[in-house]
């Protein structure tokens, strides 16, 4: 990994004093690894978030995702208009094989003939390779990204990889253009999306990491895109798991999809170890991936670009869904607020 400085990283939660004693660590020891899988990163008080820096140099930089996003302060990008965002996701000979990955419920897509192009990619093509979620231990949060500080229930990410550019997902992920992810906020009320609906009953079939499932090759990967694809927001940021190279053109779409609180409680049933492992010890989710977000990161000097010329709608929708999510967990409320105008 070169000559990094761990001394000069920047670590998000440094004041802590885990983070503190890892940066101890880090400048007595100057090797790194630079593949996930030769540390048992994690989701846990000692394999979480703000200790990946020690390990994965690229967690510790100024390009890191995910943020918060303030639509007010998001500057409109014409071009982003005048050359339409085209996602061409395809159900020929694809094979999907959805698997848990000791992190995440992960769905590959081999074969892929599904790619996006145009808005922020510009004529390059970037072709799918998989899409993962993220969720937290309640249906208040668990969306990796934020909106005004607000949280959304869940997260799905596409991963793309510029296959115009690059021969392999290896060679482009520590590339500056090499990588587009496609976020979609997930957001528990009393109605489902489509295509979770569907994919949401294989979860039983991989409690433990390492097992895979086949889904239906004629599952449409358009039904888990929002209804209106032409309003989104696009920043430079890096992968929000190890290694966190800065190689992610991030593309956020406006519209969340809709889960129920019992679909979405189906995610939290997933082990981190495999079947013929023993629970973690020191491990206070008990083996279960409860929740796989990383805390937001300091946007700092980066620009957020809208697709979109007006926002401002979006903090009415944004408070409409948290509203249906907390009737979902106490319905008991709901009489309460109704009698207060809010529906």
């Amino acid at each position: 990994m070169g000559n990094f400085s761990f001394s000069s990283a920047l670590c998000p939660m440094g004041n802590s004093h885990q983070s503190q004693r890892a940066r101890r660590h880090a400048d007595e020891y100057k090797g790194t690894w630079s593949r996930s899988n030769d540390y048992e990163w994690g989701y846990t008080r000692d394999t979480g978030p703000e200790n990946w820096w020690v390990h994965y140099p690229s967690a510790g930089g100024r390009k890191q995702s995910p943020i918060d996003i303030n639509p007010e302060v998001a500057e409109f990008d014409s071009d982003l208009v005048v050359a339409p965002l085209k996602l061409q996701y395809s159900r020929a000979r694809e094979e999907k094989l959805m698997h848990n990955t000791g992190a995440t419920c992960a769905v590959r897509i081999l074969n892929s003939e599904s790619y996006a192009t145009g808005g922020p990619l510009g004529s390059h093509k970037y072709t799918l390779r998989e899409f993962h979620f993220h969720w937290g231990d309640s249906n208040q949060c668990g969306s990796e990204h934020t909106v005004r500080g607000k949280a959304y229930s869940a997260e799905l990410h596409l991963v793309h990889w510029n296959s115009d550019a690059y021969n392999t997902f290896e060679e482009a992920q520590e590339k500056d253009d090499g990588l587009l992810v496609v976020a979609i906020f997930i957001q528990c009320c009393n109605s489902s999306n489509q295509g979770l609906e569907y994919l949401v009953q294989f979860l039983t079939d991989i409690p433990y990491k390492g097992q895979a499932t086949e889904l239906s090759s004629e599952f449409d990967l358009n039904h888990l895109l929002p209804v209106d694809t032409s309003k989104y927001w696009v920043y430079e940021g890096s992968m929000t798991t190890p290694p966190c190279h800065e190689s992610v053109t991030w593309l956020i779409f406006y519209d969340p999809l809709k889960i129920t609180g019992d679909e979405l409680s189906l995610f939290r049933t997933l082990n981190c170890y495999g079947v013929n492992e023993d629970r973690p010890i020191l491990d206070e989710h008990y083996g279960r991936i409860l929740k796989n977000y990383r805390p937001t990161q300091p946007l700092g000097s980066r620009v957020i670009r809208a697709a979109e010329p007006n926002f401002m709608t979006h903090k009415d929708f944004h408070q409409q869904f948290h509203s249906q999510a907390l009737f979902t967990t106490f319905p008991e409320i709901k009489g309460q607020f109704n009698r207060q105008g809010i529906k």
